[in-house]
């Protein structure tokens, strides 16, 4: 049975929510935030490096925003990255209380026309960035492969996330362009997974954030039971300082001028954003929060006690970073597309 609405009233609750939204979007930034709830969405699963870092600043940043809400976590993994980040643009609400924690890889997702992408990188409003990361390629100790060169002759199967992440991306290229033999595996949720298929003998190899297994996994690195083949990224990371950079295997321009494309999203990191749309004054507060956790003691207290790299970088720097993402040459993202098997 269906009861009978006026349109008159209909008129009127419509104004009333409106009329309740604009004063919501007019309340100032710790009128209102005080009492609310910001949640931060994290663009894989809860068991990776990326979650580890967004569940960090998740921690942390509600004691620098006005009001100091409360922050819960929620987890979207799909498509290395595309799911949340699809979410966040296009269907999480532009007050302020949806932060995103994104993969650092989507400006190479979104210049490529990776399938499923409905957004743009540079219309997310960013609040800064954690800290750059680095990528790798690791074996289970028990394979032959003890160098890059190696994987050429014995196969290694590796698990990946989604068409848009380094899972997939990285051994997929290195193929195209070296002649490796990584078979990847496709349908793994995220980083936690693709541990257990390792362990198990599903896949006999791993790639993605470099200092992530030492998070996860220092057992591994300790009793040698995985050997890294290569890493991407601008400079070696610290902990691998004799594990070559993928540029440094190029043997011609064409080849380090893609696998510097492939380097340069380390450069962007681990960042948070806000939905396009976000008013001014809120975003400002948020910028300034953001600001204020990554500088906090406190935080980089615990970043350091997980084993978290601490690098941070201004929403301006990041913005210009994923801006050069996108100016890279058209002969080389063709030469990319054409590697991983990307149409148009």
């Amino acid at each position: 049975m269906h009861r009978y609405i006026p349109a008159a009233s209909l008129a009127l609750a419509a104004a009333l929510f409106a009329t309740t939204a604009a004063v919501a979007q007019s309340k100032p930034p710790d009128e209102f935030y005080k009492g609310n709830t910001v949640t931060v969405v994290v663009s894989s699963g809860s068991g990776g490096e990326n979650a580890l870092y967004g569940k960090t600043i998740g921690g942390f940043i509600g004691r620098h925003i006005p009001g100091k809400p409360t922050v819960i976590m929620q987890y979207m993994p799909g498509g290395g990255g595309i799911k949340g980040a699809n979410y966040c643009y296009n269907v999480a609400p532009k007050d302020g209380t949806i932060l995103c924690h994104l993969q650092y890889s989507l400006a190479q997702t979104q210049l490529l026309g990776m399938p499923g992408v409905k957004f743009d990188v540079t219309k997310f409003d960013y609040l800064g960035r954690s800290t750059s990361s680095n990528s790798g390629i690791y074996v289970w100790h028990s394979t032959p492969p003890k160098t890059l060169a190696d994987v050429k002759k014995h196969e290694i199967i590796i698990g990946a996330s989604g068409r848009g992440s380094e899972t997939f991306t990285d051994p997929t290229l290195i193929n195209a362009v070296l002649g490796t033999k990584f078979k990847v595996i496709l349908g793994y949720k995220g980083g936690g997974d693709m541990d257990l298929a390792l362990e198990r003998g599903e896949v006999n190899g791993d790639a993605g954030p470099a200092i992530s297994v030492f998070n996860r996994h220092r057992h591994w690195v300790d009793n040698n039971k995985i050997r890294f083949l290569v890493q991407s990224g601008e400079k070696r990371h610290p902990l691998l300082p004799d594990v070559p950079l993928l540029t440094e295997l190029a043997e011609t321009p064409d080849q380090k001028a893609i696998f510097a494309f492939l380097s340069s999203r380390a450069a962007i990191g681990r960042t948070l954003v806000a939905s396009p749309g976000v008013p001014a004054d809120r975003l400002a507060a948020l910028r300034k929060a953001y600001r204020d956790t990554v500088h906090d003691p406190a935080y980089v207290k615990e970043a350091k006690r997980r084993g978290l790299d601490v690098i941070p970088a201004s929403h301006e720097e990041v913005e210009t970073l994923v801006r050069e993402v996108l100016a890279t040459p058209p002969e080389t993202v063709r030469k990319v597309k054409t590697a991983l098997g990307i149409k148009g």
